[in-house]
């Protein structure tokens, strides 16, 4: 079976997908980490297919205006919103629609917006 295993955000984010994807890769299923390039090395490390998806969480958090976001400014929040969050959020549905189109069965953490509803449209399980 091919499984896509989508995941977001930081390596406490990923690091439960990549043992998920070991094992079930150790019992003979097809496994590929979807995920933000900056783990690509730790998937191939552990022998995992990996498959980018266009979402920077880290960076995000780390610039500055990820930084007003999380100072909680309502202001600074609907502003990058509109300019930085929907656009990132736009291509990261891009991106998961696009490799979970051969996968048998995807399993998703909760940050990867549309998850279920791209199992639905796939007619595949989540």
């Amino acid at each position: 079976m091919k499984i896509n295993l989508l995941t977001i955000g930081t390596r406490g984010d990923v690091q439960p997908f990549i043992a998920l994807g070991k094992e079930l890769s150790r019992r003979g299923h097809h496994v590929t980490i979807c995920t933000e390039d900056a783990f690509k090395d730790l998937a191939e490390k552990n022998r995992l297919s990996f498959s980018a998806i266009r979402a920077d969480y880290a960076d995000l958090t780390q610039s500055e205006e990820g930084k007003n976001m999380l100072k909680g400014n309502p202001i600074s929040i609907v502003r990058q919103l509109k300019t930085v969050i929907y656009p990132m959020m736009e291509q990261m549905l891009d991106d998961i629609w696009t490799v979970a189109q051969d996968a048998d069965a995807i399993i998703y953490h909760p940050k990867v917006f549309g998850g279920y509803d791209l199992a639905e449209a796939l007619h595949i399980p989540a």
